[in-house]
């Protein structure tokens, strides 16, 4: 297997996921109580454990960049929860990327198909002066 030329686990963007699906899981278990669904703490702690369970969708952004391709997998908590989307360099004719907030940038990959893919990504000002370069090394060389 290649190794790539760059990687990186999104921790803010993957931070951000977390702290809003248990903002959603709060809000839920609070409705249920105050609507009476939920009686006991022996079905609260099993209703809690079904929705951790079964409907968490946290995936984590983990982004490759490879000689010929820039690779983005999501990976959940369970392996059938792995999506992969990857493109390839000689398909990309213009990359733009803006800061949302802190270091949280979009990233805005323009293919020669005519769609547009957008990433969001928490990079560190080193790591965003790095895949600056190594993407419009890659770009450029068309």
């Amino acid at each position: 297997m290649e190794k790539p030329l760059f990687k990186y686990h999104n921790r803010l963007r993957n931070s951000l996921t977390v702290i809003y699906w248990g903002i959603v899981w709060f809000f839920g278990l609070w409705i249920m109580i105050e609507s009476n669904v939920i009686e006991n703490q022996l079905s609260l702690l099993i209703v809690s454990f079904v929705v951790l369970i079964f409907l968490w969708r946290v995936n984590f952004l983990r982004t490759y960049i490879y000689h010929d391709a820039i690779v983005f997998k999501e990976i959940g908590f369970r392996p059938r929860l792995i999506r992969e989307f990857g493109i390839a360099f000689e398909n990309i004719h213009r990359v733009r990327h803006f800061r949302i907030v802190f270091s949280l940038y979009c990233f805005v990959f323009y293919r020669t198909n005519g769609q547009t893919k957008r990433k969001i990504m928490s990079l560190s000002d080193d790591k965003l002066i790095e895949i600056n370069k190594i993407l419009s090394e890659k770009i450029k060389t068309k």
